[in-house]
């Protein structure tokens, strides 16, 4: 058995003694109450659970898979972030864009604290991403999971090109 494997040879709703080990689901010779094995999400444990236990660990995989998703989102924010600074000071250094536009998504599926940044046009000089170019630090989406996404999706474009 695997050092995580901490199913008992005991009954999880009568707590009488089992003759072995439960291997899937099964009922109880004493009560006649099935047991379930699974599979408990953070320390990744088996148990030997009633119908409530199960169900309760149905739960904490949801819950389990969508701080997983938030911390996956929350990495790939920071990357993002931090390309949108390097590119807003490449920007800067070629000295050929003067200007950006906010835009938000072509569907509109934005806030309203970014909608009202749609169309803003930013100095190169004054842009600073989180507060004038997105994404906004403000942005009340950006925690909160909306049609399967999390955060508005607002972005940010080159605008007032100077060739010469």
């Amino acid at each position: 058995m695997d050092e995580r494997d901490q199913r008992k040879a005991k009954c999880p709703s009568c707590d009488q003694a089992l003759a072995k080990i439960p291997g899937s689901k099964t009922k109880c010779p004493h009560c006649g109450v099935f047991m379930y094995i699974r599979t408990r999400p953070r320390d990744r444990a088996r148990v030997v659970v009633t119908k409530a236990g199960a169900d309760q660990i149905a739960a904490d995989w949801i819950a389990y898979g969508e701080e997983q998703e938030d911390k996956e989102i929350t990495v790939m924010q920071e990357e993002l972030d931090q390309i949108g600074h390097h590119n807003l000071k490449a920007w800067r250094e070629t000295g050929v864009v003067k200007t950006f536009k906010c835009c938000n998504a072509p569907n509109g599926d934005v806030c309203a604290e970014c909608r009202k940044h749609d169309g803003m046009i930013v100095n190169i000089n004054e842009a600073k991403i989180n507060e004038n170019l997105p994404p906004f630090s403000a942005c009340l989406n950006a925690k909160k999971k909306q049609h399967g996404r999390r955060g508005c999706r607002c972005y940010w474009l080159p605008w007032g090109v100077s060739l010469s």
